[in-house]
């Protein structure tokens, strides 16, 4: 325990407190808040509303990063901290959510829904561009570790929040931690971009982190295994309800989903940090193994009594993954002077696959039907996407890294 509690731990924890409230308005309103408001709306055909709202959510993550994470490189690049882009999106979310709350139809959830999104997005953009600069490049897995930790940890809050209590109240806690943990962001020391893009400028081949080749490969892995989180994620509450025929499927997702978290937290942190001492690589095609063979499983054999012990492995590979591939993708980017830009399109490789999983996955159950059978089909096609990932990461060159230590 002493050895997850070290000063540099607890300091990359800090720098990554902000994404605990951000990961848990993405987990709990696209888990279950939203698709159990749809529920509650009386929608007829709630699984084609709720994978156009989350078509929508993906469009948006996918557009706002790259755009203003170029935006915040600009003005970064001239004396302005990123964290004034981080407070106008916390603005935007949080009055998105408030509206959400009040919201009493699919439209007006759907309006609420989109400018919430946009707001998390943009300060998403800005944040993630905070790891690398402000951390010496040797603690690059560690904070990545932490940031992985830090998603869990939201993570858990949301499945625990938003499986006790309605959709409206989600929301509102979402807006409350969500202004609330945007305040975590003030102790941060930025450093000065103006001087900072100076000497990158003049050390272009140093500030090189890796070439082109390596971000392709990691962005079509990250994709590959994205796409079947998205799978599981959009659907899991259906499939409850659905397929395990259970009678509070909000409460059996959260339970489900919530045991995946047990050591997900600690093998985030110890991914992690053990990724700056080995190949990345490596870790991140491991952590695929555990994901494949337990969504296999679950097509399998749908049992609730089967699905719970196996989705505690599951979230050991997660967590792994969670962690070290986000460190991965940071040693990927092509020059440091464009991070938030970079990195932006970096995450197109979680926002393509949410974009298309929902719309696929709609498609699927609607030509089987919302039963066993397609959701067989989905659950297999997760396992074979985690698999392909773990193949595709290994094409990573092994002196990626090598560049930053010259």
């Amino acid at each position: 325990m002493r050895a997850l509690l070290t000063p540099q731990i607890r300091k990359q924890a800090w720098l990554n407190a902000y994404w605990i409230p951000l990961n848990f308005q993405q987990v709990a309103l696209l888990t279950i808040a939203v698709p159990a408001a749809l529920l509650r709306f009386h929608v007829t055909n709630y699984v084609v509303a709720f994978a156009e709202l989350s078509t929508t959510a993906a469009i948006i993550a996918m557009i706002v990063p790259p755009i203003f994470g170029g935006i915040s490189d600009w003005f970064w690049r001239r004396g302005v901290p990123r964290r004034y882009t981080i407070y106008a999106g916390a603005i935007v979310n949080t009055l998105g959510l408030l509206y959400m709350v009040v919201s009493h139809s699919t439209l007006t959830l759907g309006i609420g829904f989109v400018v919430s999104t946009f707001g998390h997005q943009l300060s998403i953009s800005a944040y993630q561009a905070l790891m690398p600069e402000v951390v010496p490049r040797e603690h690059w897995g560690l904070s990545a570790g932490a940031r992985g930790a830090a998603a869990l940890v939201g993570t858990a809050i949301a499945l625990a929040v938003s499986s006790q209590v309605s959709p409206a109240m989600v929301f509102l806690v979402a807006a409350v931690l969500n202004t609330a943990g945007v305040f975590s962001v003030l102790p941060i020391r930025e450093k000065d971009g103006r001087k900072s893009a100076e000497v990158r400028e003049a050390e272009q081949d140093k500030a090189q982190v890796s070439d082109w080749h390596d971000f392709i490969v990691v962005f079509i892995a990250r994709s590959f295994t994205l796409f079947g989180m998205s799978l599981l994620m959009t659907y899991v509450l259906y499939f409850f309800k659905d397929v395990l025929h259970q009678s509070h499927p909000s409460t059996g997702t959260a339970l489900v989903a919530g045991l995946s978290l047990v050591g997900a937290i600690v093998s985030s942190v110890l991914s992690g940090k053990l990724s700056d001492r080995v190949t990345r690589k490596g870790l991140v095609a491991l952590a695929a193994i555990p994901m494949a063979l337990c969504t296999l499983i679950f097509a399998l054999v749908p049992n609730i009594l089967v699905v719970i012990p196996f989705a505690v492995l599951f979230g050991l590979g997660f967590g792994a993954f969670l962690s070290t591939d986000w460190a991965m993708g940071i040693d990927a980017v092509p020059k440091l002077r464009d991070v938030a830009r970079d990195l932006g399109l970096w995450g197109i490789a979680a926002g393509l696959p949410a974009v298309v999983a929902p719309a696929f996955g709609g498609w699927v159950l609607t030509i089987f039907g919302n039963r066993l059978a397609g959701y067989r089909v989905l659950f297999v096609i997760a396992s074979i996407s985690f698999a392909i990932g773990a193949l595709v990461v290994l094409k990573v060159r092994d002196d990626a890294r090598s560049h930053h230590k010259q």
